[in-house]
């Protein structure tokens, strides 16, 4: 196996035990209501670097594909990835929402709660793949697809801060 290969499967694994380690940290405290007058404290900053974290396993993952010797992001479906990545991710969404109204989707996440961070990190990664493709796509010409992979980290995490700036409730 390849030293880039060992790499991404060390990554997968620290993703993993991250998510691992938030559920225990999660489901080990007690949530107390506020009492009157005192407002819910809900800090987005969290979520964020949660979100930021496994952003960081998935640009890894993308880093040291390229950094293999094989051309897998030169090959000519990428020119076609963005469509195909935002028919997917529509198709995804509508999924999700058909499964969390009329679907046992809540009840599953329930008994098991790994589900969530499953679809979490789906969500992450196709909008991360969204991204990377545009960008792959307006330099495919110049066949540096390290320089698309470092750019799709900043453009992804610059979305994911703004959404939570603007919408701190989330």
């Amino acid at each position: 196996m390849a030293k880039w290969s060992t790499f991404q499967i060390l990554v997968i694994a620290n993703v993993i035990l991250f998510m691992f380690m938030l559920e225990r940290m999660v489901s080990s405290r007690t949530i107390q209501p506020p009492t009157a007058g005192e407002p819910a404290v809900n800090s987005s900053f969290s979520t964020l670097i949660v979100y930021i974290i496994i952003l960081i396993g998935v640009y890894l993952l993308f880093l040291f594909e390229a950094k293999k010797n094989r051309d897998i992001f030169l090959h000519k479906a990428w020119l076609k990835m963005p469509q195909v990545s935002f028919v997917i991710a529509i198709a995804s969404t509508v999924l999700f929402l058909v499964m969390a109204t009329i679907g046992p989707l809540f009840a599953w996440v329930e008994q098991f709660r790994f589900l969530l961070y499953l679809l979490g990190s789906v969500f992450l990664f196709m909008t991360y793949l969204f991204i990377f493709s545009l960008i792959h796509k307006s330099r495919f010409d110049e066949k540096r697809v390290e320089g698309a992979v470092h750019w799709s980290l900043i453009w992804t995490t610059v979305l994911f801060a703004g959404t939570f700036y603007l919408f701190p409730s989330l």
